[in-house]
């Protein structure tokens, strides 16, 4: 899943129309490593936990299943791994679409309507 989100984010870049050159600056790495990992000759499994932590330093990993805090660096649009525990955002819109992908999440759940419009209400009513 990890690698997925860490292609989906390149990809998503170079969609919309950044240059390897830029990716890599943005994300610390080499543009030649962005462009093998987008052509698909690096695999992202491949790439190590140092590349990482340079690709998303303000992400942080527990090994052990319990909080994964991560902060809006300016440098990734998105959270990288969650599972569990908490967002610190600087930014209004960070938390917003933070927000929104939970409310898409809850929305996917099999849990009865009156339940689910609680948990959407309880939801969008937090405020930062």
């Amino acid at each position: 899943m990890l690698e997925e989100q860490i292609k989906s984010v390149l990809d998503q870049e170079e969609a919309a129309g950044m240059s390897h050159e830029k990716i890599g600056k943005r994300h610390n790495i080499a543009a030649s490593q962005v462009t093998r990992i987008l052509r698909g000759t690096r695999p992202v499994s491949g790439l190590t936990v140092k590349t990482v932590q340079k690709m998303f330093p303000l992400a942080s990993f527990n090994l052990n299943g319990d909080g994964v805090n991560a902060a809006n660096s300016g440098t990734v649009h998105g959270v990288v791994g969650l599972n569990s525990g908490t967002v610190n955002t600087n930014t209004p819109a960070a938390l917003e679409s933070f927000r929104l992908r939970v409310l898409e999440a809850v929305i996917e759940l099999e849990i009865p309507a009156d339940a689910l419009q609680v948990v959407l209400k309880t939801i969008k009513g937090i405020k930062p």
